[in-house]
């Protein structure tokens, strides 16, 4: 499998694409324990996370 880094635009379709990459990545991986798709788009939110740095 090739690997092309690219900036992830604020679209939604770019984003959805972005959030579906580790079920790509680990497709083949009989232990792989996905996280929740709510979970990942609330750490990816700018707007939550910006309350979170440190």
């Amino acid at each position: 499998m090739t690997i092309e880094i690219r900036k992830v635009t604020g679209d939604r379709k770019g984003m959805a694409r972005f959030r579906r990459l580790p079920w790509e990545l680990n497709k083949n991986d009989p232990i792989w324990a996905p996280d929740l798709i709510m979970d990942l788009k609330k750490r990816l939110c700018t707007s939550s996370n910006d309350s979170d740095s440190p």
